[in-house]
């Protein structure tokens, strides 16, 4: 099975001996994702366009609590680990969808 992005195929992986399904629940980023009603809206600015230098440069600004993310202990808990510290596995679980 291939899904079409933007024009671009990606080949879904068939190799799944233990039948396991991921599913993406993430919001979009951009311009009005959801986010903190007290917060500014995610800004992103073209620096290039690749229509003028062959390549598609960005400037985002926003805070660090927009759309889908998951906060590390160390965000709220003095001491304990930061996100890159936090072992892979932690973050994957059983779910009903």
């Amino acid at each position: 099975m291939t899904i079409t992005v933007r024009g671009i195929e990606f080949q879904d992986n068939l190799d799944n001996p233990m039948g396991i399904e991921f599913y993406n629940l993430s919001h979009r980023f951009g311009y009005q994702c959801p986010n903190w009603p007290y917060f500014r809206d995610v800004r992103i600015e073209r620096m290039h366009y690749m229509a003028k230098s062959g390549v598609l440069s960005q400037t985002i600004t926003t805070t660090m609590h927009v759309t889908t993310h998951i906060d590390a202990p160390a965000h709220v808990v003095q001491g304990t680990p930061f996100i890159d510290e936090v072992p892979l596995p932690h973050f994957f679980g059983s779910g009903i969808v």
